[in-house]
Parts: structure tokens; C-alpha cells; sequence
């Protein structure tokens, strides 16, 4: 009965627990993939100093998000639909420069389009800036 006991203690309760874990997970879901070279719709992007950007290029590791546009990375999360980035100490020039201490690109994301689609926002936190909106499509590959 000892014997009994003890491999159920060292055996049993492991297992149950790792039950448990695969029931548990058994609920979720990978967050769509994102990753790849975006094509920005239109105009494309101003930057600070005259630079432009006519793409935008995402990295992804599960709910993390690096944006790359032109030389600037910004860091961020994507949850449900949304991905929202940011970085310090960048300019903004739409209509003339805008500098910053900090710059936000907010983003909603149309998975069910083929190719994937996004609207986004870029915001600056200084007065006077105000947002820049834009539309982008995944690369027909979706850059792999």
C-alpha cells in the first residue's frame, strides 16, 4: 500500500497537472502573422529630415511587434486587431517639421483580407503635430 502511495504521489500528481496545462492551453490562439514588408498606400510616409517612407516592414514574435520605417524602429504589441508601436526622440514632417519627444503608430489590422490590410495612425506627442493617417497592404509573399 506504501508502494501505492508513493507512485501516486510521484507519478499521479504530475500527470493530472500536466493534464490540467494541456487543457488550459487547448484555448488559445496564435495571434495572426504579421510579419513581413508592407506597402504604404499613397503618399508615403514622412519622416524627420526629408526622409521618406513608401514601406513599412513588421517583425513578430507572438504579441510583439518591432515597425521598421525607413531607418526607425518602433516597438510595440499587437492584441486582438491592433497593434500600437512606439519610439522616442523622432520627427514628424507632414506640412513642415514637427519634432517630438516621442512618436506613436497605432494600427488596426483587416485579417480577413486577402491580401491583409491596415489602417494606421501615426501621432506625435508634441502640440501642434497633428496625426497622419495611412492604409498599407502586405506584400503579395507576405515577405517570407
Amino acid at each position: 500500500m506504501k508502494y501505492v502511495a508513493v507512485y501516486l504521489l510521484l507519478v499521479g500528481v504530475p500527470a493530472a497537472g500536466l493534464a490540467a496545462s494541456l487543457r488550459a492551453g487547448n484555448r488559445l490562439h496564435a495571434p495572426p502573422h504579421l510579419s513581413g514588408e508592407w506597402r504604404v498606400e499613397g503618399m508615403p510616409l514622412a519622416l524627420d529630415e526629408g526622409d521618406t517612407a513608401g514601406a513599412l516592414s513588421i517583425s513578430q514574435s507572438g504579441e510583439h511587434v518591432e515597425v521598421v520605417v525607413g531607418p526607425r524602429t518602433l516597438r510595440g504589441r499587437f492584441a486582438g486587431d491592433s497593434v500600437a508601436a512606439s519610439r522616442g526622440a523622432m520627427r514628424m514632417d507632414e506640412k513642415g517639421p514637427c519634432v517630438s519627444g516621442a512618436v506613436r503608430l497605432d494600427v488596426r489590422v483587416d485579417t480577413a483580407a486577402r491580401p491583409m490590410r491596415l489602417w494606421g495612425t501615426w501621432r506625435a506627442d508634441e502640440a501642434g503635430c497633428e496625426p497622419v493617417r495611412f492604409a498599407a497592404t502586405q506584400a503579395a509573399d507576405g515577405g517570407r
